[in-house]
């Protein structure tokens, strides 16, 4: 038997049809997007600075499954609505990464140098940003559950906004 689950669908329906056997196959009708990754966090300033946007930050690692759930539930969801276009830049930033990245005062800086400076011990993080490298909101550390997740990010997004406007 195959199922076809969308985005929405939970964890525990997930779990739930897998251990029992049932194929799951991604909806393909939804379409691809990207969270686009930070190299240059200087000129991704500047963007929030001049568009007077808030920057959501998922700080993940590439072995974090939790991170990877929370990629496919909520944010690109978020990304495909297009509801945060006009307020958000969302950005991913692994900590396990090789390249060299540029901080906020253009400095070079390693992945774990900007996870260090930045405090991150847990993965997923996400961090609320305003153009001047300030944290606008309280982060959100980790996942429990993503039933409410979305209700939490959506909180500390227009906690955000309102700082930074």
């Amino acid at each position: 038997m195959m199922l076809k689950i969308n985005h929405f669908s939970g964890l525990l329906t997930f779990t739930i049809l897998c251990f029992c056997g049932i194929a799951v196959v991604a909806d393909e009708s939804l379409p691809e997007v990207e969270i686009i990754e930070v190299e240059d966090f200087s000129q991704l300033a500047e963007q929030a600075r001049v568009q007077q946007k808030l920057i959501m930050l998922e700080v993940s690692a590439t072995y974090c499954s939790y991170c990877l759930k929370l990629e496919e539930e909520i944010i690109k969801p978020m990304l495909r609505s297009g509801d945060y276009d006009a307020r958000v830049l969302i950005r991913k930033f692994d900590i396990d990464g090789f390249s060299e990245s540029r901080d906020f005062s253009g400095s070079p800086i390693t992945s774990a140098g900007l996870a260090q400076r930045w405090g991150i011990k847990v993965t997923p993080t996400i961090i609320f940003l305003n153009g001047q490298n300030q944290e606008v909101s309280e982060r959100i550390l980790g996942v429990n559950s993503l039933d409410y997740f979305g209700g939490f990010v959506d909180n500390a997004i227009d906690l955000g906004l309102a700082a930074i406007r």
